[in-house]
């Protein structure tokens, strides 16, 4: 098993396994019994990966739900990092980005659509919710911001040595 870790962002688990004189690289935990079923060679390359990622679409909601954990911790963070300037009274949600840059050299972004919302007790998330009460965005099969490689049919990464 190989875990690609991006930045605390988006975690992506594979299975790898020898088929042959084959190595098979499989998406975990969507797919499960994976074979080969055609080979086709590819001139001066040892080594060629091909995705469809159009072959996914039934693996989405999944995808939707990692990417959106990552973000939804992220959120938290952030909330973490602004919360003392704006219960403090130093900083407004309307100045907290400027203040915290002017201090910290940084500001927390808020992740993927959404904004921060203040009530004098607690900071909100509209599309994570709060540090004690965390949600995340439904996945919506129509939504174009999520499902970024629908017009790819497919990619090839071939490494040449």
């Amino acid at each position: 098993m190989y875990t690609l870790d991006i930045e605390d962002l988006f975690k992506l688990r594979y299975g790898v396994q020898v088929d042959g004189s084959y190595i098979l690289i499989r998406n975990i935990p969507w797919s499960s019994i994976d074979r080969i079923v055609r080979v086709q060679t590819s001139e001066l390359s040892p080594a060629r990966i091909d995705a469809n990622p159009g072959a996914c679409i039934q693996q989405l909601a999944g995808l939707h739900a990692a990417a959106t954990e990552g973000a939804r911790v992220s959120a938290a963070d952030s909330m973490g990092h602004i919360y003392p300037l704006l219960v403090s009274g130093v900083a407004t949600l309307d100045n907290v980005e400027q203040i915290h840059q002017r201090l910290f050299d940084f500001y927390p972004v808020h992740p993927g659509s959404g904004q921060w919302t203040w009530n004098g007790i607690d900071i909100r998330s509209t599309a994570y919710g709060s540090v004690r009460r965390q949600t995340s965005p439904p996945y919506d099969k129509d939504d174009p911001t999520f499902d970024a490689l629908k017009n790819v049919d497919s990619l090839s990464v071939i490494m040449q040595f």
